[in-house]
């Protein structure tokens, strides 16, 4: 829903509401992937897992969006605009994908933040026995190389395919990690009556340290400590206010299916937008967008569930064992 708000024009954005969001709308999404990490019987198995989870569904949402442009292009007797996408994709794959569906970055990048979280935890298990060695070498490892992915971006270097954000994006994908390894957090615990306390204290850090990013295109304003701090304790916030409300059957329902919602809400706005005349309060056309993306994203994934579960995360394309790792990284 974040993701969606962001993606309709509205007069929240560039305003301190969005600089707020912004600043942990991208990070939420990767240590919410952290959270649920798993090695499964080895680095293979892994990476056959993640390319049914997060590559088949990008590649399938891009020819969906490709031909839903096409026809569109055709109807509107812009044949033209076809012959150019298919000339201008094979200089810059990238930026033209993003012109057809945006979103969809997300899944490559996150492939990308996945594997390298695998190889760090590899890599600490080769380097030390001891566990707490491997605890503290795995903080400081994907620490530093988010740093670096973090500086890359001030310094405007890209690296092809959003590897830069991937790299920036591994300490937020590790503080998922950590928090579902090593603490009770998202348990019912006796902390939990402190927290209207700790939401008033993360949202103030929020608030106060956020700024404006970029992490599509790796861009960033301020430091990297007021960035990652800000960004955490806006994610936290977000997951103690989860907790304090508990269940919303549509969110929930919604969130249990958010690749289906992340690969189609844009192709929505943009035919929904075609409809933006018809209202001249930009609140009740804001309202009437979002609650139309709801109602239609529910039909939508009903019937990809029904006829392409394994295009959508729900089953696997590319057959794989079932079996987890017991193999544990004592990280």
């Amino acid at each position: 829903m974040l993701v969606i708000l962001h993606h309709i024009k509205n007069p929240i954005n560039q305003t301190d509401v969005d600089r707020v969001l912004t600043c942990f709308r991208m990070p939420l999404y990767f240590f919410l992937s952290g959270l649920f990490f798993k090695r499964y019987t080895g680095f293979i198995n892994f990476t056959i897992r993640k390319i049914n989870k997060l590559l088949v569904p990008f590649f399938f949402f891009m020819a969906i969006s490709c031909i839903i442009y096409f026809i569109g292009w055709a109807i509107m007797g812009h044949s033209n605009y076809i012959l150019q996408f298919s000339q201008n994709i094979t200089k810059d794959l990238q930026n033209d994908l993003l012109y057809i569906n945006i979103p969809l970055w997300f899944l490559i990048s996150l492939f990308e933040t996945s594997l390298i979280f695998y190889l760090i935890s590899i890599i600490c298990n080769k380097l030390s026995t001891r566990v707490r060695a491997r605890k503290v070498l795995m903080a400081m490892m994907c620490f530093s190389i988010g740093i670096i992915g973090y500086e890359l971006g001030i310094h405007k270097i890209n690296i092809p395919l959003w590897i830069d954000t991937s790299m920036t994006a591994i300490p937020f994908f590790y503080t998922g990690y950590f928090i579902k390894n090593e603490t009770d957090f998202l348990l019912p615990n006796r902390f939990d009556k402190y927290i209207p306390f700790l939401l008033a204290f993360f949202g103030s850090i929020t608030y106060f340290l956020a700024d404006f990013i970029d992490m599509m295109a790796n861009k960033y304003n301020g430091n990297y400590f007021s960035f990652y701090t800000s960004a955490i304790s806006g994610t936290l916030f977000i997951l103690l206010l989860s907790k304090l409300i508990k269940k919303i059957p549509i969110i929930s329902f919604l969130g249990r299916y958010s690749i289906i919602v992340l690969g189609t809400h844009w192709i929505i706005i943009v035919m929904l937008n075609r409809l933006a005349f018809l209202f001249t309060n930009n609140w009740l056309w804001i309202t009437s967008e979002v609650v139309l993306i709801v109602f239609i994203s529910i039909y939508i994934i009903n019937f990809f569930l029904k006829f392409f579960p394994k295009f959508v995360c729900q089953e696997d394309l590319i057959k794989v064992g079932s079996q987890v790792s017991t193999i544990q990284c004592k990280s």
